[in-house]
């Protein structure tokens, strides 16, 4: 049984994240979706989360019950759906409760003109791309629309590819989707070498997918690249994998001082990377 864990706030954001998740609920044969809230304590004092911890709880089961029996009509047969609220620090729950439920993917929404910024260093998302180093992470912007997913821009600087590239395309296999490996360069006057090409566009054929492509591009400003990518694709997801202090990472929090967001419509695939080393252990 594949799960999913969506933890919410009951904000417009998550709202929009509990939407995605549902659109994609179809592709799995067997599913338990998870709702998930945590009531933050981190700034209340004992005594005083003493006199209200029964209303609030009574509060947010209400209304976590309420999305839950609203959603239950659109399931496929083979999907159940639980709810539970804790009480506690919200990034240290979601990763207790993902951890005890074997989780397979967490989705989670995001608001605000930093959209993709936000999902890789934003507080508690990126919080909880640092803790969790077992479970996928889709990220879905506030003003995301729902579409299904049938193009996945995974977005690389070719380090670890083999790893990676697996993890992706068995996530795009689930929805049959196309996969372009796109690998962009900020130096237009730095060639990568041509054996590289060579082996890259080699690695391409032995997954046998035959839905993959492989794309080099060069621009000094490699976010917007990326950006024009996505736009003249008419992609529905990018894919991205979390590792510390990586060429990718610098670029987005350089991006910080930009005004223009990257690309806030993009639900944002997270794979950690811990999973790509277990994953070329096998490879």
């Amino acid at each position: 049984m594949f799960k999913i864990l969506i933890p919410t706030d009951f904000s417009p954001a998550a709202n929009i994240a509990l939407q995605y998740a549902m659109s994609i609920s179809g592709h799995f044969e067997s599913l338990n979706i998870i709702l998930f809230h945590c009531i933050d304590t981190s700034d209340l004092s004992s005594g005083f989360l003493h006199k209200i911890q029964d209303v609030l709880l009574w509060e947010a089961e209400a209304e976590i019950k309420k999305i839950a029996n609203d959603i239950i009509g659109e399931v496929q047969a083979g999907t159940s759906i639980e709810y539970d609220v804790v009480f506690g620090n919200i990034v240290e729950q979601i990763t207790n409760k993902a951890s005890e439920n074997k989780i397979d993917l967490i989705v989670m929404g995001t608001k605000g003109a930093g959209g993709i910024q936000q999902a890789l260093f934003g507080t508690i998302t990126s919080t909880i791309l640092k803790k969790i180093n077992d479970y996928p992470l889709i990220v879905v912007p506030e003003r995301a629309p729902i579409r299904p997913i049938t193009n996945i821009v995974y977005a690389t600087d070719l380090a670890d590819l083999p790893g990676e590239a697996a993890l992706t395309i068995a996530f795009g296999k689930l929805f049959n989707a196309h996969i372009d490996i796109l690998h962009v360069t900020d130096n237009p006057e730095k060639q990568i070498k041509y054996d590289t090409i060579k082996e890259t566009e080699n690695l391409v054929k032995k997954f046998t997918y035959p839905k993959l492509c492989f794309h080099i591009a060069f621009n000094l400003e490699v976010i917007d690249e990326i950006e024009n990518f996505l736009i003249s694709h008419k992609t529905e997801m990018i894919a991205m994998f979390s590792r510390r202090k990586t060429k990718f990472e610098k670029l987005f929090d350089k991006s910080f001082t930009k005004e223009m967001a990257f690309h806030t419509h993009t639900p944002l695939l997270v794979i950690p990377y811990d999973l790509v080393l277990k994953e070329s252990q096998v490879l």
